[in-house]
């Protein structure tokens, strides 16, 4: 955790016991109007709120590219793999990476949230490594690790890692090396030699760097880098990043995926690597066309109004007591089976948690629902059975009492490339910070779906954020790209 994350931390803790006492008290009273149900009522709670609705606007964007993955050149083995676990047709990034990263080619592959680049770079990379196999005719050796993939987190570093074992149908070697796994048994597996890797960059560091490293780089011929632009926002990830490109072998690829790109960090890698070749997909820096987005702005709330003077920390309770009573009544409006809550930071995650549970934040005779968290003080474990419960499919049969809805109050590590599939309705409880993190966040409504649904968005604001965010949706709106510089 970076110094300014534990600043936000601090800035966002809250009695967390004293709020759910007043929330209690002014529960036994509403209680006393059943028509409430936990709730103030719709028309009250609206009557402070100011909201603005709109739709994302540009020229419609077709998911899929025109080519079939055997006319892109994957094999007809690979082509029947993809289309097992659902991808019988490529995304347009797949159609301009694939042929390049085959081939061994360094790339820059920027495109937006949503837009299936995982599987673009994914799918190429495990038939070149095949193609090694085969010419080879034998496996990594010891001590030797093929391909490298970093990840921001262990938790897309598990995804990713899920997604190319599907993929490869068992017939490759493939591990994870992060800080939440054992490291005995990581040395162990890259020793015995691997195809695939999959690692957070410190844990790698640690392992090359250790007194007897546990792999050599002699053997690897292709790094991938998931959400690399962020590499530029950490000194300390830099420096690991930096040191690892200098020890990899002249002929090893290196792939670079992001969903922004600014304009210096582009020219700056081209003056590091400069074989590299820059891959934009059209519609990058452009939330996806026909998305619904709910801005609610806060300032209004009764208790900001009357926090002016006060402490800042009474200011604080205040704000968010503003979108906690906001977040109850788009709930109420907007009823879904699965509802995706992003806050900041782990204490706005446990504390919207525990809020949720304690309220009655549906009525009307609907079923209350499970309510899930996600963040990193929760154990991998956990954390990863969160997901699965909150992404879990429905079946469709009418004898079966349908579940309850499902709402995942999660941290922003969220949106650093894992993908829910089914999400009816993204809520960001806490407003992005910057054009970058308002694309990543919003991206999550685009993420995970083959089938070209395009969940709602709601967003609460609260003073100085309600130019900036309007700003964001004008944008949106006309359908122009977003300045991430």
């Amino acid at each position: 955790m970076t110094a300014q994350d534990t600043i936000q931390e601090e800035s966002q803790w809250g009695a967390v016991d004293e709020w759910l006492k007043a929330k209690r008290a002014d529960r036994e009273v509403t209680n006393k109007h059943p028509t409430n149900a936990g709730l103030r009522d719709s028309s009250d709670t609206r009557s402070w709120m100011h909201i603005r609705e709109i739709v994302t606007g540009g020229p419609q964007r077709s998911f899929h590219a025109r080519q079939s993955y055997e006319q892109l050149g994957a094999t007809k083995k690979l082509a029947a793999s993809l289309a097992i676990q659902g991808y019988k047709q490529p995304s347009k990034p797949a159609a301009v990476a694939f042929a390049p990263i085959m081939k061994g080619e360094s790339v820059v592959l920027a495109c937006a949230s949503g837009a299936g680049k995982t599987i673009a770079w994914l799918a190429p990379l495990l038939q070149r490594l095949a193609s090694i196999e085969e010419d080879t005719d034998e496996k990594a050796a010891q001590g030797s690790v093929r391909a490298i993939v970093l990840v921001p987190n262990n938790d897309v570093g598990l995804q990713i890692l899920d997604a190319a074992r599907d993929l490869a149908r068992g017939k490759i070697r493939a591990s994870i090396a992060t800080g939440e796994h054992k490291w005995a048994s990581q040395k162990q597996r890259m020793g015995n030699g691997l195809e695939l890797l999959v690692a957070t960059l410190g844990r790698l560091r640690a392992h090359l760097e250790a007194p007897t490293p546990s792999f050599s780089l002699a053997g690897t011929v292709a790094v991938v880098c998931e959400d690399f632009e962020t590499l530029y926002e950490d000194r300390e990830l830099l420096e690991s990043y930096e040191r690892l490109r200098a020890g990899l072998p002249s002929n090893c690829s290196i792939t670079l995926v992001t969903s922004t790109l600014s304009d210096s960090i582009k020219q700056r890698v081209l003056n590091e690597i400069p074989n590299i070749k820059v891959l934009e997909v059209p519609g990058l820096h452009r939330n996806s066309p026909g998305l619904r987005h709910t801005l609610v702005d806060c300032s209004s709330h009764r208790a900001l109004l009357t926090s002016v003077g006060p402490s800042r920390r009474q200011a604080r309770e205040a704000a968010f007591d503003a979108r906690m009573e906001a977040l109850g009544e788009r709930l109420h409006a907007q009823p879904a089976r699965q509802t995706l809550v992003v806050v900041n930071t782990m204490e706005t995650c446990e504390r919207v948690e525990v809020a949720l549970k304690e309220l009655s934040i549906l009525g009307g005779g609907r079923r209350r629902p499970r309510v899930l968290a996600f963040h990193g003080r929760m154990a991998p474990e956990k954390r990863q059975a969160a997901l699965h419960a909150f992404a879990r499919p429905v079946k469709k049969d009418p004898t079966l009492r349908a579940p309850p809805p499902r709402i995942l109050v999660a941290t922003d590590r969220l949106s650093r490339g894992i993908d829910l599939p089914g999400t009816d309705h993204v809520i960001l409880f806490d407003f992005p910070r910057d054009g970058a993190e308002y694309l990543r966040r919003v991206g999550l409504a685009s993420r995970g779906d083959l089938d070209g649904k395009i969940p709602a968005v709601t967003s609460f604001v609260f003073d100085e954020q309600v130019a900036f965010a309007h700003a964001l949706l004008n944008l949106d709106e006309s359908g122009k790209s977003i300045s991430i510089e």
